[in-house]
């Protein structure tokens, strides 16, 4: 039997999928032998944290007429089957991937699990997460709803404090001033590294990313935009959530409701 071959898409990833670059789009590698896709996986699944989070990288694989797509949770593996949205994504190591997408997994499960008394591990126990897509949509009414309530319970966490009179600020006009200063912020900024903690993801663009880390999931994250000000002589971002401003203490050093966010190298 000739070994088999896949046909593999890199999203927003480098050919040896090493690095994450936001918008750098498709790049196909073409057809890899099982020992190829392997090393990419593993090289995939060390990818820096930030990276995956700022760039959302994703590998494309076509294997045995079928279409899958990869993606990286803080270094756990999330294999989905494109053409069933409804099926949940398996948490897999790339060798357990491999056995998917060439059919050998499968077969394994019809040949070792004939009966529901079978002493083998049924395939219903892998670990799987939800699927990227509902199969039902709700009502618009309550999606919107939904979708409020989520950025609702997140913005919460952001807001645990008793909340100080809003400070004045002055907006910066002067374009140099304003380019100068906000090359200065550009970065990601986080309280700590473990679940419930939070952090700011600052672009050039004037987006900006609040975003929790979550335990199972990725994380939750609120889109926002920001503009650069001061407040008497410290640069600050205003942006238009309920925390008030984003003091930057210095340029490694951000603090937003309380908390104090330190810039990651």
């Amino acid at each position: 039997m000739a070994p088999p071959i896949f046909n593999v898409t890199l999203v927003n990833l480098d050919a040896d999928a090493r690095t994450a670059v936001p918008d750098q789009g498709r790049l196909s590698l073409g057809k890899l032998t099982t020992d190829q896709l392997i090393a990419l996986l593993e090289a995939f699944r060390e990818l820096d944290p930030l990276q995956n989070l700022e760039a959302e990288p994703e590998i494309l694989v076509e294997a045995r007429r079928e279409k899958y797509l990869i993606r990286n949770d803080r270094k756990n593996l999330l294999l989905y089957n494109v053409r069933n949205t409804a099926e949940p994504a398996y948490k897999l190591t790339p060798a357990e991937i491999i056995a998917e997408l060439d059919g050998s997994a499968a077969s394994a499960r019809t040949t070792t699990v004939p009966f529901a008394g079978s002493r083998e591990k049924p395939a219903e126990t892998i670990e799987y997460v939800p699927p990227p897509v509902a199969p039902k949509k709700p009502p618009v009414l309550l999606a919107a709803v939904a979708i409020l309530l989520g950025l609702g319970v997140l913005a919460v966490g952001f807001l645990t404090f008793s909340q100080k009179e809003p400070v004045p600020y002055t907006l910066i006009t002067d374009s140099a001033e304003r380019t100068q200063a906000g090359s200065t912020l550009v970065g990601v900024y986080m309280t700590g590294s473990e679940p419930g903690q939070h952090g700011i993801a600052v672009m050039d663009d004037g987006a900006i990313k609040l975003f929790e880390l979550n335990s199972q999931v990725a994380p939750s994250v609120i889109y926002d935009t920001y503009r650069l000000g001061r407040l008497d002589t410290t640069l600050c971002l205003v942006t238009h959530q309920p925390g008030g401003v984003i003091e930057a203490r210095d340029r490694d050093t951000l603090v937003y409701c309380g908390e104090t966010y330190q810039r990651l190298p």
